[in-house]
C-alpha cells in the first residue's frame, strides 16, 4: 500500500516512516500542506496522514480539499496537543480518524486496517475478481482454495489492476504506484513487463492468465 506523510517534522517523519515501511507501506513525504496537495493531485495513495502543529485551520482546509475530489482514500489526522478540541470538526469534514502523535504505532496500524475494510466494503477483508480471492491485509491470493505464491511487487500490481478493473493503466502509472518518489530509480519499464509475465504464468494453470489484458503501446488492464 502507498502512504503520504504530510507536514511532519524531520524526527517524527523518520520515526513514522520506519514503522510504516516495516508494515509494508511505500511511504512518501511532503514537507508542508502545499506540497502535499500537489502530490495528491498527481499521485494515488491508499492512506494520507496529516500532521498538525497548531495550524488546525490550515489542516482543516486541506482536509476539505482532499475530500472534495477523493472520498475513498484513508485520511488520518495526527495532532500534538493533548487537549486538541477540533477532533469532531475534522471528522465531520471527512477525516477517518484523529489520533494523538504518541499513539502506539500498532494501534494506529489497526485503525488503518479498520478504515481499509470500510473503504472496500469487505466485512471478510477479501476482494473477489473472477476466480481470484484477494486478502489485501495479508497480501494473499487464492484461486479455488489454492494459495498463490506471489512476490510483493506481483501482489501490488495485481491488486492495483483489480482495484482499477476495466480501466487502462499506463506503465508510467503502475511504476508510479509501485515506486512513488523513487520511480526514477528504474531506468525503464521492463521490470513491469517481467512482473506481469510472471503473474500470468502463475495464473495460467487456473485459466486466469487472460484476466490481465495488454493494451499495446500503453499498459495493462484487468477485465473478465
Amino acid at each position: 500500500m502507498k502512504m503520504l506523510l504530510t507536514d511532519a517534522d524531520e524526527t517524527s517523519r523518520i520515526h513514522w516512516q520506519k514503522w510504516w515501511i516495516k508494515c509494508g507501506f511505500l511511504c512518501e513525504t511532503a514537507a508542508d500542506f502545499k506540497n502535499a496537495l500537489l502530490k495528491i493531485d498527481s499521485h494515488t495513495y491508499d492512506v494520507i496522514v496529516l500532521f498538525l502543529h497548531q495550524q488546525w485551520q490550515e489542516g482543516l482546509q486541506v482536509t476539505k480539499l482532499i475530500r472534495q475530489d477523493d472520498a475513498g482514500t484513508g485520511l488520518f489526522i495526527v495532532y500534538d496537543q493533548p487537549s486538541f478540541d477540533q477532533i469532531i470538526t475534522f471528522l465531520e469534514h471527512g477525516a477517518d480518524d484523529c489520533v494523538f502523535f504518541e499513539i502506539d504505532p500498532k494501534e494506529f496500524w489497526a485503525r488503518i486496517k479498520v478504515t481499509n475494510r470500510r473503504r472496500f466494503n469487505l466485512p471478510n477483508t477479501s476482494i473477489q475478481f473472477g476466480k481470484l480471492v484477494l486478502f489485501p491485509q495479508e497480501h494473499q491470493v487464492f484461486i479455488e482454495d489454492v494459495l498463490l505464491t506471489l512476490t510483493k511487487k506481483e501482489f501490488d500490481i495485481l491488486f492495483y489492476l483489480i482495484r482499477n478493473k476495466n480501466r487502462v493503466l499506463t506503465k508510467e502509472k503502475i511504476a508510479e504506484h509501485l515506486w512513488g518518489d523513487h520511480m526514477e530509480e528504474s531506468a525503464n519499464f521492463e521490470f513491469i513487463y517481467a512482473h506481469v509475465k510472471n503473474l500470468r504464468r502463475k495464473l495460467a494453470p487456473f485459466d486466469c492468465d487472460d484476466y490481465i489484458r495488454t493494451i499495446y503501446g500503453i499498459g495493462y488492464k484487468c477485465q473478465l
